[in-house]
This record gives structure tokens, sequence and C-alpha cells, in this order.
């Protein structure tokens, strides 16, 4: 049930946590003069929060005015080296099994052809006790 938010001035660092966007209760917020980056909180209180609340934090972005717009697409180094990787592991993965599914369909279909060639012929049916 907290209202009231005020750290200002102590140089805090980081981000501001997610889990501010689970607190409904908030109706006045001050974060200015730390070290605090990365995207606001879309929640109602830094939208109606002044630029006063927020301000001399160079990292910080988001849709407050006097804040600079966050990038589009957030995308940290290491999950674009995950992306990179998976890329690299799937694909000579996905083209291995279906090189392996060729050759084994391949030799299906020879060892068939194979097999009816150098199959003796049938024997015709004589009645019983024939000659």
């Amino acid at each position: 049930m907290l209202e009231t938010l005020n750290i200002s001035h102590n140089n805090f660092t980081g981000s501001i946590p997610t889990t501010f966007s689970d607190l409904f209760s908030f109706t006045m917020i001050d974060i200015s003069y730390n070290q605090l980056e990365g995207r606001v909180p879309d929640m109602r209180v830094f939208q109606q929060a002044p630029f006063e609340a927020v301000e001399n934090n160079e990292g910080l972005c988001g849709n407050i005015t006097g804040l600079k717009d966050c990038p589009r697409t957030h995308v940290n180094e290491k999950t674009k080296n995950n992306q990179g990787l998976m890329i690299l592991i799937l694909v000579p993965t996905i083209c291995l099994v279906l090189i392996l599914i060729m050759i084994v369909g391949i030799l299906i279909f020879l060892r068939r052809t194979k097999k009816k060639e150098t199959e003796p012929p049938k024997p015709v049916n004589h009645p019983p006790f024939a000659i």
C-alpha cells in the first residue's frame, strides 16, 4: 500500500525494478538525482510525474517529457550472442538430419529394387500328383 516514494539524492545505480508496475497504490514518486538507467515503467505514477521527479538520471528513457525515447527493441548483447549461437547450431543440425533422411530413403529404395530383381521366379501352380 505504498503511496509516496522519494529516493532522490541517493546515488542509486541500475534500472528501476519491474516489480514497481505491480504497485497500484503509488500516487507520487521522486527518483531524481540518482544514477538510474533503462526504461521508466509504463505506470500512471510515472506518466503523471513531472520531469523534476526523474531528472539527473543520465540513463533513463521513456514516455516522460524531458526524457529521451527508449529504443524500440531493447536486446542486450548476451541475447544477440545466444541467438547467433542457436542459429549456428540449429541450421547445420537440421541440414544433417535432412541429408541422413535422404540417404536412408535412397538406400531403402535401392534395396527394394535390387530385391525384386534377384528374386527367383515363382513356380507355376500344378495340380498335386501331376508330372
